[in-house]
């Protein structure tokens, strides 16, 4: 508790003190080699994507649950300072909506298990959009203006078409093939936020023959960004980005098997 006779400068410290559970939360994260850090692999034989995230999720929720009664209502109160009009009619309850999401990621791998996809993707569409949106405003985001992005591309082909840089033309749809975001059959455009990051998705081929574009927002965008967390700094963020850790998780797990046709690693983040 805050004592009201402190000075100004002792409130701040002693407030500080009471994030320190949060932010070491925060930093299990984001340091890597921690179990709940990026890159997400398994590598065993039998391993089984559903049971890996299952365990990861389960292990993240019970992580969760040994922050201190101070630091969850600290959590709970992160949206207090939103206008009225922009509050949810539903209550922020930080506890309930942690283990929400994790119930939600597995529920909806197992329908796809089941061979349900369609309800897997209803089960989902319902969630989010429930109580206003509640869950789905809630999804980290990430604001672009004046950023630039690239496009690589192997091979020979007609430089003149500027679409020919754009995306696979749709009557060669059948090259398509199944990524970690779009599914055989649909062309999807990929971007990188550099020239590196486009060059290490395609493999890092002979850059004799490469051809590339640059790509650059006419207006200020607004993306839902399900990477990898570096920017969470505030504790509503704090809030959103634990909240919808166990989406993240089965979202950025590495594929085990990249030269199989059927990747399962791919299911959550293709609904």
């Amino acid at each position: 508790m805050i004592d009201y006779d402190m000075t100004e400068q002792e409130m701040i410290e002693a407030f500080e003190k009471m994030l320190v559970p949060i932010k070491e939360l925060y930093k299990e994260i984001t340091t890597r080699g921690n179990p709940f850090c990026y890159p997400f692999i398994y590598t065993d034989a039998d391993g089984d994507y559903l049971a890996y995230v299952a365990k990861l999720t389960k292990g993240f929720v019970d992580r969760v649950k040994k922050l201190d009664g101070v630091s969850v209502q600290i959590l709970n109160h992160a949206f207090d300072k939103l206008p009225a009009d922009k509050k949810p009619k539903k209550s922020f309850d930080f506890m309930r909506d942690v283990e929400a999401l994790s119930e939600l990621v597995i529920e909806v791998l197992t329908y796809c298990y089941r061979c349900y996809p369609d309800d897997a993707f209803q089960k989902l569409k319902n969630f989010f959009e429930a109580d206003d949106c509640y869950y789905l405003d809630m999804l980290p985001q990430l604001q672009v203006k004046k950023w630039t992005l690239y496009r690589i591309r192997k091979g020979s082909f007609d430089k003149t078409k500027d679409g020919e840089m754009f995306h696979i033309p749709f009557e060669k749809r059948h090259l398509v093939d199944s990524q970690r975001y779009s599914i055989p059959g649909y062309p999807i455009l990929y971007l990188a936020g550099s020239f590196f990051t486009a060059w290490c998705e395609m493999d890092k081929p002979d850059l004799n023959g490469l051809n590339f574009a640059e790509y650059k927002f006419k207006n200020e965008e607004l993306f839902v960004d399900l990477g990898y967390p570096f920017h969470s700094t505030s504790i509503w963020e704090w809030y959103s980005l634990f909240v919808m850790y166990p989406l993240l998780i089965a979202c950025m797990v590495r594929v085990k098997n990249p030269s199989a046709p059927f990747k399962p690693e791919y299911i959550m983040p293709q609904l």
